[in-house]
């Protein structure tokens, strides 16, 4: 049986995918994983194939807190050497890409998201 934070995550990516193909993505693959990472969203626009990390908050947390705010260095390494891998794996190697933050702010009550889209993160 799945959690309610699980069910949260499932619809946040659903919905997250939703809003990108809304936007003139196509979506190459959803939960691209590999043992050091995974890839919520794999899409592809304009010739840029675009990682997608997907976070969601269902709470009211303090002002500041954002769902982005959880993707920190270590994920990022993390995204980054799971897109190279996709990248080697479908023969893609200098292929234009890069990673972007989805994040979406629930109100459960309200039955309303705020949808952040954050594009090309900086992993240096």
């Amino acid at each position: 049986m799945q959690t309610q934070r699980e069910k949260i995550g499932i619809f946040a990516e659903q919905l997250a995918q939703k809003y990108l193909i809304e936007r003139g993505f196509e979506v190459l693959t959803t939960n691209y994983k590999k043992p050091w990472g995974e890839v919520d969203i794999v899409v592809k626009k304009e010739g840029t194939i675009h990682f997608v990390e997907v976070k969601a908050n269902s709470k009211n947390f303090s002002p500041g807190f954002n769902p982005e705010l959880r993707v920190d260095k270590e994920k990022l390494r993390h995204i980054v050497r799971t897109a190279e891998s996709f990248l080697f794996e479908k023969k893609l190697v200098g292929q234009e890409w890069q990673i972007d933050i989805l994040a979406l702010s629930f109100d459960l009550e309200g039955k309303t998201a705020l949808i952040k889209y954050f594009k090309k993160i900086n992993f240096d």
